[in-house]
């Protein structure tokens, strides 16, 4: 999978070659899709034949091509070499490079219409009202095509907020709160009153009381949500003990009343971090995401007046800005201060703009890049079914003994997951959503090999739950005429000529199966392996060696047969133990030799 993958790479790196432009500005007219779709074997081999010769032999005499008449044009440099006669040289035409190129020209014409089928399916059929309809495909689209995916993209995937953590956090507060207010006046009235002596004293007392027992929330933080992109927070600080206030604000308290809006406006944000989360769902090819943050302070008592307006936050943006364009004419001056202070208050000015209301925070996504292509358009519950594409632990199964093996997959449940191995049930560890562990027991059964062909018949290959029968209209190609003109072959031989050929299973196999919720994976055959007995790592005596023990017969009185004992001394035929040891067995520092009489 590795090697094709670098393989398909180098192909689109060749596709993407300044001399390879002209195959993608033909390729709009060669209706490939219509010609696939319809079957038309003969006018897509004609095409096929007209790209390779468009590639060339990688030779000088390919920039002679455009310049010639084409019945002009020697047979070496023309469609026999690309098409049909084979060189002791492999040309480019003719090269896997060249074929896979083939490949992607044609997934790129029918990639492009199934594009087209999409756009017009979900209702984004506004991105192709301004007339542009694609192409889409290409090393380097043009401007429009790439504004048209963009809005395509933006229409078909719209990023969503799935969730806010912390939709809200409160604060329980118990309220077990006393206020307490007493205002004294004593005026000595004149005697000239007459209503009083000189020690009267007219002593007028206010006195307010607030009791408070309750249990409330206090909120601290709140998320808030506004379309499908549009997402934050909303801090508040936590309840405070009011401030002890002066005798003047006590008066004046006194004599209009409290307000809890003053008592909310006298509260303060406590510093530290906010731990906030939000989940949003976008595509998985998406590399990047912006944020465009804005930040701002409101009013405890009055929550829709903010501190700072968009006209106040223009005004400061344009300062910073004024700052750097007058940075030239500051630095003529930078000899009257101290070294490096000019460098110090530039550096501020950047401070200074990081801490404007108005951000933009670009991060980067680990996104997939392997779901590509067709894969795009699959969005049904069947589409989430597991896939089974390789194995990694050890070459093979062993039938007869345990084999453990790592999977390699998609789609695998966390908590549901099913293997079968032969028509056995597997334990599977899961390591992530495309690795786990797989203890394959003893006993899976295993599908046997096909070595020999039915006479005067093509060979029947069983890959998966398939039959594979070769065409037998296609003529294979003549056969080289020296081991130097050997090279790729285009065209499958009958099978009945070679059964070896790659149709027939040549060992034996064990089919594996992965289930989840959302479906069964497809056949993964994984060949048979048997451990060969010369490969065990036990100890063994040598051939020849014999060891010769003496038991003792007697009969217990509760027991009804005789029971045996082995003596404690044994003869043998040589004067040392001889034991047989392979070749990776490593001899411990202090060795214990223990038999066991069967």
């Amino acid at each position: 999978r590795s090697h094709l993958a670098e393989e398909l790479e180098a192909a689109a790196d060749f596709l993407a070659q300044d001399r390879q432009r002209p195959l993608w500005e033909e390729l709009p007219g060669w209706n490939l899709s219509d010609l696939v779709r319809s079957r038309r074997s003969d006018d897509l081999a004609r095409v096929r034949c007209h790209v390779f010769t468009t590639i060339g032999t990688g030779t000088d005499t390919d920039d002679l091509i455009p310049l010639m008449p084409r019945d002009m044009m020697p047979r070496e440099i023309g469609d026999g070499v690309c098409c049909d006669e084979r060189l002791s040289a492999t040309p480019v035409c003719r090269t896997t490079t060249a074929v896979l190129a083939w490949g992607i020209l044609v997934e790129s014409a029918l990639l492009n219409d199934r594009l087209l089928d999409d756009i017009r399916e979900s209702g984004c059929s506004g991105v192709c009202a301004a007339g542009f309809a694609g192409p889409f495909f290409g090393p380097d689209p043009a401007p429009e095509a790439r504004a048209a995916f963009n809005d395509y993209v933006r229409c078909r995937w719209p990023i969503r907020v799935f969730a806010l953590d912390p939709v809200s956090q409160d604060q329980n507060v118990d309220d077990v709160y006393a206020r307490r207010r007493e205002l004294q006046v004593a005026m000595a009235m004149a005697f000239a009153s007459g209503r009083m002596s000189a020690s009267a004293l007219t002593r007028f007392s206010r006195q307010l009381e607030t009791d408070m027992a309750t249990v409330a929330l206090n909120k601290t933080a709140v998320g808030f949500a506004h379309g499908a992109d549009t997402f934050g927070w909303r801090f508040y600080p936590r309840v405070q003990t009011p401030p002890t206030r002066g005798a003047l604000a006590t008066f004046a308290e006194t004599l209009c009343g409290p307000s809890a809006n003053a008592d909310l406006a006298r509260r303060k944000l406590e510093p530290g971090q906010r731990e906030c989360t939000a989940i949003i769902v976008m595509p998985s090819f998406v590399p990047s995401l912006t944020l465009d943050v804005r930040t701002n302070w409101f009013s405890l008592a009055h929550p829709t007046a903010t501190e700072q307006t968009m006209r106040q936050t223009m005004r400061l943006s344009r300062a910073v800005q004024a700052m750097r364009h007058h940075a030239s004419e500051c630095q003529r001056c930078a000899h009257l201060y101290l070294p490096g202070e000019f460098a110090r208050a530039m550096r501020r000015v950047d401070q200074l703009e990081r801490r404007l209301p108005l951000q933009t925070l670009a991060a980067q996504i680990p996104y997939e890049n392997t779901c590509g292509g067709f894969e795009l358009f699959n969005t049904g519950i069947t589409d989430l079914a597991p896939e089974l594409v390789g194995w990694y632990g050890a070459p093979g199964i062993d039938p007869d003994g345990p084999t453990t093996l790592f999977l390699i997959g998609t789609g695998f449940s966390l908590h549901d997951t099913t293997i079968l191995a032969g028509g056995r049930p597997v334990t599977a560890t899961l390591i992530s959503r495309e690795v786990l562990k797989a203890e394959i027991p003893a006993g899976v059964a295993v599908l046997p090999a096909v070595t020999t062909c039915p006479p005067a018949a093509p060979c029947l290959g069983h890959v998966g739950h398939r039959t594979v029968r070769p065409v037998a209209a296609v003529e294979p190609l003549p056969a080289p005429t020296s081991a130097a003109a050997a090279g790729p072959v285009f065209a499958d031989a009958p099978c009945s000529a070679a059964c070896g050929g790659g149709l027939c299973n040549e060992r034996e196999m064990v089919d594996i199966h992965l289930a989840t919720p959302y479906g069964v994976s497809s056949h993964l055959l994984i060949p048979v392996v048997r451990r060969q007995a010369s490969s065990a790592c036990g100890l063994a005596f040598e051939p020849g060696f014999d060891v010769q023990l003496t038991f003792s017969t007697s009969r217990s009185a509760t027991a009804k047969a005789d029971v045996s004992r082995v003596d404690e001394y044994f003869t043998a035929s040589r004067d040392a133990i001889v034991i047989d040891t392979p070749s990776v067995f490593v001899p411990p520092a202090k060795a214990e030799l223990q038999f066991l009489l069967r």
